[in-house]
């Protein structure tokens, strides 16, 4: 987890705004012998649209099925009303439904193991 890292986030807080934030030039002065020029230098081009929506339209993801969570999630979240809600929900309405469902993957990448899948 870089971002958690102390030595970046003190790094990072010490960078001052201007230049280097500004059109992404830090991270275009870091690229710089890595990427080609012509993507290096690009400028920025804004995400058009809400990219849960575009996803679901094209049918590459969908928010349910759910992942089956650990039972320590199950205490915070109720799972069930979770998979109905999102099933209709849209929008900023689905953004935060998906949070629960981001812990979910992350507890199981980080190797949480729910004991009742064990049984």
């Amino acid at each position: 987890m870089p971002l958690l890292d102390q030595r970046l986030l003190r790094f990072l807080l010490r960078v001052p705004p201007v230049p280097w934030c500004m059109e992404k030039a830090l991270l275009r002065e870091t690229m710089r012998g890595i990427l080609p020029e012509e993507i290096r230098s690009r400028p920025k081009t804004p995400l058009l649209g809400d990219l849960i929506k575009h996803s679901i339209e094209s049918k590459k993801w969908k928010p349910v099925p759910l992942p089956e969570p650990i039972a320590e999630l199950r205490q915070f979240v109720d799972w069930e009303q979770l998979g109905t809600t999102l099933a209709k929900a849209s929008g900023s309405t689905l953004w935060v439904g998906l949070r629960s469902v981001s812990l979910c993957y992350w507890l199981n990448a980080k190797g949480v193991v729910n004991e009742e899948r064990i049984r």
